[in-house]
């Protein structure tokens, strides 16, 4: 399941590498141009960067064809859901932090965006505002109140 920006960003990425192709095709040319293969550093890493973007190519349409968009209007009641941001408070130190919660494709702490799957993300999943939470973390159980759930 991917979130509706989810799949539209991996969409966009896709269509970035297909157009990125023929760039590194030409480069192969070029770089095969110079007769000896043994000592062409160029080509070769115009062939890894090839393979890396082929790969990339596969992995994403095989992610999309097999995604289900999680919508808004798929979400009934007041329970947190995939693609919803929560607002929690560490009930210890009164930080506040948001996440969104998403699929593990979409997974991005810098972003804030935290997998369903992950110690946190199952501790939020089909909680209420309100709810007290407790993760076991490294550091041993942390304890939040989750404040504010927004839908997007």
């Amino acid at each position: 399941m991917l979130t509706k920006n989810g799949y539209d960003a991996m969409k966009s990425k896709l269509t970035s590498l297909k157009e990125e192709r023929p760039r590194v095709t030409e480069e192969i040319k070029k770089a095969a141009a110079d007769k000896d293969f043994r000592e062409n550093a160029p080509l070769q890493a115009a062939r890894e960067k090839q393979g890396h973007i082929e790969g990339q190519i596969r992995d994403l349409e095989e992610t999309l064809k097999k995604a289900r968009v999680f919508e808004s209007a798929d979400k009934t009641g007041i329970r947190i859901a995939i693609g919803d941001t929560v607002a929690i408070t560490d009930t210890v130190s009164g930080e506040k932090i948001n996440y969104t919660i998403v699929s593990s494709q979409e997974a991005n702490i810098k972003q804030h965006k935290i997998s369903l799957a992950s110690p946190m993300g199952q501790a939020i999943f089909n909680k209420e505002a309100g709810d007290l939470l407790e993760v076991n973390a490294p550091s041993g159980v942390l304890t939040y109140k989750i404040v504010e759930i927004t839908r997007h």
